[in-house]
């Protein structure tokens, strides 16, 4: 007991306190680490181990996680019958589809250096396709100044809201997502402003026309600076990009995406204007309108129109045997509605999606493809499973 009553009565000093198992008593042994006894609890803050101090390593945060879209697709023309046979084309088609089943990975190693990695496992079918299944895997660092670097595989920093949206979230798009492949090597660096609401990103990749998936790298790169602003009913995600095409002649495009918040309301308006040798102001851009409404938390509703133009007659590929989104003077419009419903109260984890939506090529040279001409109803789900979490 005296011992006990010794050890609370020093203040600020070091003690190390021992149990004799044999006399079960508590006994001071000597002065190393300030120690505080009170009356209901003993708070420890650090462990003394031979005179050495251990301190419990910090464990990061992880998370692994699945998720999987599966839809019902029907494709059915309202055309007579005599132009759908010009297309080789059935007035109803349907089928279920597995659209999307992906892996992934996200943690720490260190406070400030992480890791994410997105792997699209419908997409292995063969070696050569198992690195173009990875969207994303690279490291980032996070300095405290606000400053961070990142190496790996990620989306480009192309900017507007529906090239930045994750894809399994996207029903329909544009011509320009649909076919330029934004998941490239490269670097990047990025800022954060102090006052919360900014951020910038700099960024040097492989441009999205560069064969190097082909064995052909050949010193094509391109060149991304992406502004982000929050400013409450507004958001921005504006970007400039330099993109080569083929050995010496680049596009360049300005995309503007702009977010309104207005309650259960959001208005999302994009707009990408590339720039090149034979572009005139109007010849070459994408334009999308999303509109969609919240109710009662649980329920999503949208409507979307999405505008492709190409009036320049330039291939954007490795010959004209291989353009690489749309020809020249297409001008394809697509327009639908949907709705999401989240049944489970207060988790996103599970979603019911029904859609629909047409395609149409305004332009004087119509595609013979008979999916231009058609409407497509959908009917899903999508469910994100957490197998592991650790905060």
């Amino acid at each position: 007991m005296a011992a006990v009553m010794a050890a609370g009565m020093v203040s600020a000093q070091d003690v190390v306190i021992k149990r004799d198992t044999v006399r079960d008593t508590i006994v001071v042994r000597e002065v190393v680490r300030e120690y505080i006894l009170t009356s209901d609890t003993a708070k420890i803050a650090q462990i003394q181990k031979n005179g050495v101090t251990e301190s419990k390593k910090k464990k990061q945060p992880i998370k692994i996680h699945f998720d999987f879209r599966g839809d019902w697709h029907s494709t059915f023309d309202d055309r007579p019958a005599s132009e759908r046979e010009l297309d080789g084309a059935d007035a109803y088609k349907s089928a279920f589809e597995g659209k999307y089943l992906q892996f992934y990975l996200d943690g720490n190693i260190t406070d400030g250096l992480s890791y994410h990695y997105r792997q699209r496992l419908n997409r292995l079918n063969g070696i050569d396709n198992l690195f173009k299944s990875i969207d994303k895997a690279y490291m980032q660092y996070d300095f405290k100044s606000g400053w961070n670097v990142a190496a790996g595989k990620f989306p480009m920093a192309i900017g507007g809201w529906e090239y930045d949206a994750a894809p399994i979230d996207v029903f329909f798009a544009t011509e320009f997502w649909n076919q330029v492949y934004c998941f490239q090597l490269g670097i990047r660096g990025g800022y954060k402003f102090a006052d919360g609401r900014n951020s910038l990103v700099a960024e040097i990749a492989n441009s999205p026309f560069n064969p190097v998936e082909k064995g052909m790298a050949n010193n094509m790169y391109a060149y991304s600076l992406l502004w982000y602003g929050d400013y409450n009913v507004f958001q921005s995600s504006y970007s400039v990009n330099v993109m080569e095409i083929k050995d010496g002649t680049y596009i360049g495009q300005v995309v503007l995406g702009n977010r309104f918040l207005a309650g259960p309301m959001t208005i999302e308006l994009d707009w990408t204007q590339r720039f090149h040798e034979k572009n005139n102001l109007m010849g070459d851009f994408s334009g999308v309108l999303n509109v969609k409404g919240n109710i009662h938390d649980w329920v999503n509703i949208f409507g979307k129109v999405d505008y492709d133009q190409n009036r320049t007659n330039i291939f954007y590929g490795v010959s004209k045997d291989e353009p690489y989104w749309i020809n020249y003077n297409d001008q394809i419009l697509t327009y639908g509605v949907g709705v999401e419903v989240f049944p489970i109260k207060k988790q996103k984890f599970f979603r019911l999606h029904t859609y629909w939506y047409q395609t149409l090529n305004l332009g004087k040279d119509y595609w013979k493809d008979y999916d231009l001409k058609r409407h497509h109803l959908s009917i899903g789900l999508t469910v994100d499973f957490t197998a592991f979490e650790r905060k």
